[in-house]
């Protein structure tokens, strides 16, 4: 009987030892496998633990539930990461940077010097509750409120950001500005709706001009 063009093919019928099967095995395994990059693996076990966080804040988040959630084993996880709470500083040092940022071009599309820090801030505040409360405000707050490693990492940014702007920003009115933004966020938080959202933020910003 002739054999299938499929049977054909096989090292086998070609007359291969086993050692040439062996290598043959060996370079398809090699061609098929796709190594992940490191870089990305840890991009994406940050991504996990950040969507975690927000969902649940830091109590939420866990080595398994991240490690699930990237597609990789606990070894890949602690490759990366030598503990949860050095995961907990990656993506809190990430949220900072994005604030960081935004904050920054805030001000430098701000036209006045006094008070552009405040106004930045206040504008942040809003801006994450029109975006309901999406990253990076939403697990920075909440977790802030909870946990003490974040409560102290919120602090020092905060003390570092204010001591950039000592010159344009140490006045107590626009000290009470920013204290009034932070009731904003945690009303939402508490469950308690806020009327006239924008009403609101455009008082606060007055606030925050000189001589009001």
């Amino acid at each position: 009987m002739r054999e299938s063009s499929d049977e054909a093919r096989t090292p086998q019928s070609q007359g291969w030892t086993l050692e040439h099967t062996a290598r043959y095995v060996s370079f398809m395994s090699q061609a098929h496998r796709k190594p992940k990059d490191p870089e990305q693996v840890r991009a994406t076990l940050l991504d996990c633990a950040r969507t975690l966080v927000v969902d649940a804040g830091v109590a939420g988040l866990s080595v398994n539930a991240v490690a699930a959630a990237a597609g990789v084993t606990k070894g890949a996880f602690f490759h990366h990461f030598g503990s949860k709470s050095a995961l907990v500083d990656a993506v809190f040092a990430g949220l900072f940077d994005e604030l960081d940022r935004e904050i920054d071009e805030a001000i430098a599309a701000d036209g006045e010097r006094y008070g552009c820090f405040t106004r930045a801030y206040i504008g942040s505040v809003f801006r994450a509750d029109e975006r309901h409360q999406s990253p990076p405000f939403a697990g920075l707050w909440i977790s802030a409120i909870a946990d003490p490693q974040i409560r102290t990492a919120w602090a020092a940014w905060l003390r570092r950001r204010l001591g950039q702007h000592v010159e344009t920003d140490s006045d107590n009115a626009l000290q009470l500005a920013r204290f009034a933004a932070d009731g904003v966020w945690l009303a939402d938080i508490l469950g308690f709706e806020t009327d006239d959202r924008a009403g609101l933020r455009d008082r606060l910003m007055e606030q925050t001009r000189k001589g009001a």
